[in-house]
């Protein structure tokens, strides 16, 4: 019941809602454990090994914005690798 006062109140004093800002193409940030696990198949710290194992390899010298950070790649190869292994089982 509080909680809907709040926000009535919220609402006739017309304030704007709060605003969070997180990087949004990091996963890591963003994603709590369980969905973590659900999505990619490892914990946070097993990412964080892999990628910090990998980021010589996949990081790109470029300069332009388009390309992918080292966990990025990971986590994209990951999901990729994840799918493709529940459709070989099926």
């Amino acid at each position: 019941m509080a909680a809907r006062i709040f926000v009535i109140r919220r609402i006739r004093r017309n304030l704007p809602p709060e605003r969070v800002f997180r990087d949004r193409r990091n996963p890591l940030d963003w994603m709590n454990e369980d969905e973590l696990y659900e999505a990619y198949r490892f914990r946070r710290p097993e990412l964080l090994k892999i990628v910090d194992e990998l980021a010589n390899d996949v990081a790109f010298d470029a300069r332009r914005q388009g390309t992918l950070s080292p966990v990025m790649q990971v986590t994209v190869y990951s999901l990729i690798f994840t799918k493709c292994n529940v459709f070989l089982l099926l």
